[in-house]
């Protein structure tokens, strides 16, 4: 049997944009980041329940991105060295919170937090 879906124009952009953030802009990127120890955290706006300063610094920095805030992702590697590094990332910048970035990008880049496009700091993460 055949059904008939409503839709509205918000639910069709809310279900276009789910689609694109489940493909990656850069796709290797995210399964490397994952294979080297870090969480992805794809709704990082549950942080406005659980911890309002992470969420206010994310919400700022997406003024670094080209995409709305559902497009970035939030990562998070607790077990690299003896601070977590936290970045956001759209699959083609990152951006570190907290000042939580790799002690290498600090001795390689003026402005350790970023952003930096995926190829400059891959090598780094």
């Amino acid at each position: 049997m055949k059904k008939v879906v409503r839709l509205t124009e918000s639910d069709l952009v809310r279900l276009v944009k789910r689609v694109i953030l489940e493909q990656p802009q850069n796709p290797g990127f995210y399964d490397e980041l994952e294979k080297k120890g870090y969480k992805m955290k794809q709704n990082w706006t549950d942080f406005a329940f659980t911890d309002q300063k992470m969420y206010g610094e994310i919400k700022e920095a997406t003024k670094f991105f080209n995409y709305e805030r559902d497009m970035i992702v939030f990562f998070e590697n607790v077990n690299k060295g003896p601070a977590p590094i936290r970045f956001i990332t759209d699959g083609e910048k990152v951006y570190f919170l907290e000042h939580s970035y790799p002690y290498k990008v600090n001795d390689a880049f003026p402005n350790p937090l970023g952003p930096f496009k995926v190829d400059v700091i891959r090598k780094y993460l």
